[in-house]
């Protein structure tokens, strides 16, 4: 069996699912730059695990963020 899900709808579960809970736990909080930080640093490692790839591999964060397309959470909280 194959364990692998397509990034698309890797995508679509984290846009829809993921992500909502990240941001309604971040509205009972007071917003902070480290709490943004946090959240981004959180999101680039479910991304990497979207895609497989490891820190080691030193791909850079933006380059991620491209392959998944997958909206900032920081835009996300702070609008």
């Amino acid at each position: 069996m194959n364990r692998r899900i397509q990034l698309g709808w890797a995508r679509m579960v984290f846009e829809q699912c993921v992500l909502p809970v990240i941001t309604y736990g971040s509205e009972t909080r007071s917003l902070t730059m480290g709490l943004i930080r946090r959240l981004r640093v959180t999101q680039w490692a479910m991304e990497r695990g979207m895609l497989r790839v490891s820190l080691r591999s030193q791909i850079r964060n933006e380059e991620i963020r491209g392959t998944t397309r997958v909206t900032d959470v920081a835009q996300r909280v702070v609008a």
